[in-house]
Formats: C-alpha cells, structure tokens, sequence
C-alpha cells in the first residue's frame, strides 16, 4: 500500500487537505482495499475501529483531535461514520477510508474535517 501523507499549511485557508500522492492513487488505494472480496465488511471494520483506537491513544485529549476552525473533534466524526453507515458497502468505504494510509493524526483530522465540509455540513443547508 502506497504511503499517504497530508499536510496543513498553518496559511492554508482553502481548507483542502495536500496529498503527496495524487488523488487517483489515493481513490485506486481505496478502491482496491473495497473491491478486495478476500477481506470481509467485519474485518475492514475491526481494523477500522484499530486504528481509531491508536487515534485516541496518541490524541487523548479532545483539543489535540479538533478539525481547523471548528471546535468539532474528529474522533466523534470518525466514529459516527463508521458505526452508522446506513450499507454494508458504505460501512466499508467508510473502514477502507479511514484504515487507508500511514498512521498518522493529521490524517485523521484532514479526512474528518473533508467529509464535514464536503458532506455532513452541506446536508445541513
């Protein structure tokens, strides 16, 4: 698997996360670890909620795993998505996309804060 850093430039104020790899690698990386049938919903899942939990062993505080701006902490996001995933397929889209990558917090946050910005917070309006 493709190691996957995202980086926030303290000046960035388009709030879009700065993948070193392009975006379609990113998207083949998911699409793969989804289409891998080998793999089961469960299992995805499993390692999902893993890493999750490193999540809030290296952040413990809430401070520490707040999205830019916004004073929502990306753990309760994270974990919202991945518990009530209305499918079995996007359960896990939602698994594949949080075990994709490096361990790393920003990475994390950056997809937390994405899919509020670009999902949740539009369906509010």
């Amino acid at each position: 698997m493709p190691a996957i850093s995202i980086s926030r430039e303290p000046s960035d104020s388009s709030d879009t996360s700065t993948l070193t790899v392009s975006i379609g690698d990113l998207s083949q990386t998911i699409q793969t670890l989804i289409s891998d049938d080998s793999v089961l919903t469960t299992m995805r899942t499993r390692q999902a909620e893993a890493r999750l939990r490193w999540f809030t062993e290296v952040a413990p505080l809430t401070e520490s795993r707040t999205i830019p701006d916004t004073g929502i902490d990306a753990y309760k996001v994270l974990k919202a998505m991945l518990d009530h995933a209305p499918t079995e397929r996007g359960k896990r889209y939602v698994a594949c996309c949080i075990i994709c990558g490096e361990e790393s917090c920003v990475e994390l946050i950056a997809l937390a804060n994405d899919w509020v910005k670009f999902l949740l917070y539009p369906c509010m309006t």
